[in-house]
Parts: structure tokens; sequence; C-alpha cells
């Protein structure tokens, strides 16, 4: 623990410990949402019905990730709705006060480092608060799930919150950052923290596959079996999520290697297309077409989502409308557009339909769109793969899920790159397959899967300074007393396996002698670094230790007293930490949640 004042610390052994397990009531409901950066589903499941229901009214099971807020900040409109009433207002001048967001998930994958309070744009470029956005988003979640969960069991009166439990679906390669934000936008929707989980998105899809019946091997019908090492690749809208596991037994796993992944979902295809268009027609014309023709922009885009779904190497052309972007460019450059793509880079990879409003795109240049997804994809699976391998438990198979999985182009990549080697394994409603298996690990009593620490974690701690093992310049004085300062006193190493409510503790105690800080807050604070040894909670080189959290712990009543006996406790709670503090003079203590997975 830091000491803020004249005070020594004496270090004491580190001791790891097995809690035992809380009993709690089962839940009437269990309700996962899969807030997607493309499309975002929700799922439930009664603990007296078997069935896992997944539909938006019943019709869709999934909706675009789109949300209209009104002038005052208050929402219109989510998913559909959202897309149908923003096209109805394009015309009007209503447009330039309200606020449509598409994709804004991946604010929390580009920018994981920033403060939660930083503020995201519309499509118009108007700025509003992020967490503020995603608060709104999940709030508008959970009031539909409850009502679809009331119009099909709880008719007659609506279901206490303390009788649902909430799983919230996150990519594994987010910083630790991304996940409290997410967590703190649960909270401010309304979520009861205690009866809500953030669950990894490839874990969740690990989950549902496990529980299906599979072609394994020539078996048609096979479950994977106690020993199976499997990667799953969840391939989403935004993030591709990779994960390498093992089976122990039946409902359990362990992690065989640190989660991978990258920036490779459907969203680079669709951005690597919009990049082509600026090639052909130059980044002012396309510009204009995006903010003068918008609704026509938006046909663009889904129409291209349904011809990029459907794309496979068999796939000779693929046919687009441009009527609306070729007549702008006509208009502008008083030039025909068969002019320009006889001169373009283009020139013998596309063709111009014969009625001028329609581009043939050939099957490379439809290849090329795919490339920097496929390579992304290819590269983190090879990396986990060839990882495996050197810990001499090579991989068996791979398994995909996520909307992207359903690409035939994208699985045939897969299988041909890999064929020989492994069996590639395509998950049934793979694009529901993530939100489905975050509700069966609802069910699932935590500690499902055995975890490798991404990282070292430790406290930062002050002890009585030793020339011959201390840092001459982290020699700090107080009462004559020579402390070092910011020593990383190390709780878990980098590669440790973790197991769920195992906890790992150092005891410690500190003098203080100075009366005026025995009213004052004290602090423990958590640090992580790369390195397996970190000596100092430094970001230098040698050490690379940065701050992961920390506790801000009032002073009992009367204040503290001269000796301060305490213990820090750093206890493994699914895929987050619970970090505590307990003062042994009055068995009071302190705590807080912190995410730890990369």
């Amino acid at each position: 623990m830091k000491n803020t004042g004249t005070g020594a610390l004496k270090g004491k052994s580190l001791y790891i410990v097995k809690m035992g397990g809380k009993s709690t009531k089962a839940p009437a409901v269990v309700a996962a949402i899969d807030f997607g950066t493309t499309y975002t589903g929700y799922a439930f499941k009664f603990a007296s019905d078997d069935t896992i229901y997944s539909t938006f009214n019943r019709t869709e099971c999934r909706v675009p990730t789109c949300v209209l807020l009104r002038p005052d900040k208050t929402l219109r409109a989510f998913g559909k709705d959202a897309v149908d009433e923003y096209e109805t207002i394009l015309s009007t001048e209503e447009q330039k006060s309200y606020f449509y967001f598409r994709h804004f998930k991946m604010l929390l994958y580009k920018t994981g480092s920033k403060n939660v309070k930083d503020t995201i744009s519309d499509i118009r470029g108007k700025y509003m608060d992020a967490l503020e956005v995603f608060t709104i988003v999940l709030a508008h979640m959970k009031r539909q799930i409850l009502q679809d969960i009331k119009t099909r069991k709880y008719v007659d009166k609506p279901i206490p919150d303390q009788e649902v439990r909430w799983i919230i679906t996150v990519p594994a390669i987010w910083s630790d950052f991304s996940r409290n934000f997410m967590r703190q936008a649960s909270e401010g929707a309304g979520f009861i923290p205690e009866n809500t989980r953030l669950v990894l998105e490839p874990e969740a899809a690990s989950a549902f596959v496990k529980s299906k019946k599979l072609a394994i091997k020539g078996n048609a019908c096979a479950r994977l079996e106690k020993g199976h090492r499997y990667i799953i690749a969840d391939l989403g809208g935004g993030t591709i999520d990779i994960c390498a596991h093992e089976i122990i037994d039946e409902g359990r796993v362990i992690e065989l290697c640190r989660p991978c992944g990258d920036y490779g979902g459907g969203t680079v295809i669709d951005q690597e297309f919009l990049n082509f268009l600026v090639k052909l027609f130059g980044g002012e014309v396309v510009e204009m077409f995006k903010t003068k023709h918008r609704l026509k922009f938006f046909d663009l885009l889904q129409e291209f989502e349904n011809k990029k779904c459907t794309f496979s190497n068999t796939t000779q052309k693929v046919i687009i409308d441009l009527r609306g972007l070729f007549q702008l460019y006509q208009d502008k450059e008083k030039e025909n557009p068969f002019e320009m793509l006889e001169r373009s880079l283009y020139g013998n990879r596309v063709h111009l339909h014969e009625n001028k409003n329609h581009l043939y795109l050939f099957n490379e240049t439809m290849k090329e769109f795919f490339e920097k997804s496929r390579s992304a994809i290819i590269k983190n699976m090879k990396d986990s793969v060839e990882e495996c391998r050197k810990q001499g438990k090579p991989i068996q198979s791979i398994l995909l899920a996520g909307g992207l999985s359903e690409s035939p182009y994208i699985q045939e990549c897969i299988r041909q790159e890999f064929e020989g080697e492994l069996q590639v394994i395509c998950a049934d409603e793979g694009r529901l397959s993530v939100v489905k298996g975050a509700v069966i690990l609802g069910c699932t009593p935590r500690g499902h899967i055995t975890r490798k620490a991404p990282y070292t974690y430790g406290c930062y701690q002050i002890r009585p300074f030793d020339s011959t093992k201390h840092d001459q310049s982290l020699c700090i004085t107080h009462n004559n007393v020579k402390q070092c300062d910011k020593l990383f006193c190390k709780l878990i190493e980098k590669g440790q396996t973790m197991h769920h409510n195992e906890s790992f503790a150092v005891e410690g105690e500190i003098t203080i002698r100075d009366e005026d800080l025995k009213t004052k807050i004290r602090h423990m604070s958590l640090w992580r670094s790369p390195l397996t040894d970190p000596k100092y909670c430094l970001p230098d080189e040698k050490n690379q230790a940065h701050l992961v959290a920390k506790i801000d712990i009032e002073p009992p009543e009367g204040g503290w007293q001269s000796t301060l006996e305490h213990v820090q406790r750093l206890i493994v709670d699914d895929n987050e930490f619970v970090i505590k503090f307990m003062n042994k003079n009055n068995r009071m203590e302190f705590k807080t949640t912190v995410t730890y997975v990369n």
C-alpha cells in the first residue's frame, strides 16, 4: 500500500488461499445482450423452460446497431426503427438537430486508453458524451427484454429485477478501460451490478458450439470430448476474437494461450469498398454523395452488405447499383463515367453495365475488399496454433462463430489455409452463437474456464530501504527512517494459471506517527506489467508497469491506529478481479471490481 505520510511499512510473505463460492439463489430468468458493432441481439431463458428465446418483436434475430436521439438527447428509436425513422427525416431540417449513431461500439476498440468522459461524433459530426450514448442504448435493451419476458410468461405482473441475471458480451481483445466502461454504462442503465456479468464473446460462442452435435471427422452427430483442443474464432462486424481452449470435462475448459484478435471484422471489408469508390470517383464526389444523398448512400451500403454475405470463390461478378454516384460524378466532372473507368486503375477489373447505372465488380476485385480481414483472421489463427504447438498442446480443430463466419468466401479461405492440418467447423446459427452461448454461460456456475494471467499483477508498496537491493533514486526519508518508494509487490505472474475464486494476498503493517495523517484517506493500488518480474511501479523499459485500479480507504471512526495491520487481496472472479483491503485492527474491508483479461 502506498504510504502517504510518515510511517514505515513492513512487508510480510505472500500467501494463496482458496475461497469458497457464495450460495446464491438461482435466477428466474437469464438474459443476454450481444451489443455488436454492426448488429445487436438479445436472448433469454426461463429457469422453468429449456428454450432460448432470441428475437426482436418475435420477427428479427438481430437489428442494426443504430440509435436515433432527439435534440434533447433522449431516445427516439433503436435498431431497424432508427434506420427507418432517420430516413424519414433526412429530407427535413429536423435531421440537423437529431443525433444518429452507427458502428459506435468501435470507439471502445480504437480509443481503449482514453477517459470514459470522451465524446463520440454522430453521422453528421455532432458530439455527445460516449458513456451517455452507451447507457441510453443499454437501458433501452433492458426495457425491451423485460417487456418481451413479460409478454411470454409474466403477463400479470412485472418480474422483479433481482430475479433476472444479466449477461453482457464483450470482445476478448478489449482493454481494461473498455470493459470497465461497459460495466459503468450498464450500472448507469439500471442493471444491478451483483446480477450482471460480462462474458467474453468467443467464450460465449464456444459454450454454444460445445452444446451442439457437430460433424467431427466424418461423424455427423458428435460432441467435442474431454482433451479436445480447439481454436474458437468469433468473427464479427467490428473485431475478430480468437481463443484457444482444451476441454477439461463437461462444461469446463482451460485457456491454452492469451486471447488474440484485431479490428478485422465485416466493417473492414465495407471500408475497403468505400476506399475503392474514392479511388474511382474521387474523395470529393464520394463525400458529396454521403452528405447530400444520404438515403442513396445508405441503400448502397446495404446492397454491398447483401452481396458481401453471399460472395464466394466461384462468384464471377457482383453487380452494384451506382446510379446516384454516376450521375453526381457526371454533373461535377462533365465527363462520361465510362471514359473515367477506361483510364482508371481498375479498368480491367470492373465493367460498366450497358444501362450505365450498374457496375460489375469481377471476382479479383471483390477479393481485394476482403483481403485485410482475411489476412488478419489467418494471421491470428496461425499465431494461436503456433503458440499452442510450442507448449506441446497442438490444436485439433477450428470452430467458427459470429456473423462474418457465415461468409462463404471467409470459410473457403480458412479451410484452404489449414487443409490437411485442422478440421474447420462452422457453427449453426453463427450470427446467434455469441448471444445464445452467453445465456448458456449465464446458467452455468462461474469458474467454467481456467485462465492464464495475461500480465504480471501486483500492488504498490513502500518498504524499508535496502541499499543492496533498491534503486537509490527511490529512497525517501520520513522521521529519519529511510524507505524505498514505488515497489512492485508481485501477486500474480504473467502466464500463471488462475482459478475462479482463487485469492492472492499479502500482509503488512504501517506505522503512522504523524497525528494529522491518522484522519487522512489512504490508498491501495493495483498495477500490471507485461514483464514476468517487474521491480518498481514505473512505466520505464525495465518495469513497464501501469496502474490498473486503486481503492480509496476511509479512516475508521477515531482515526487510524499508530500501527495499521492490513491484508491486500486480489481475488479471481471469472474474467474480472476483485481487489480488497482489510484493516486487521477492526476487520473493516474495502473492495472494488476491475477487469483484467488483456
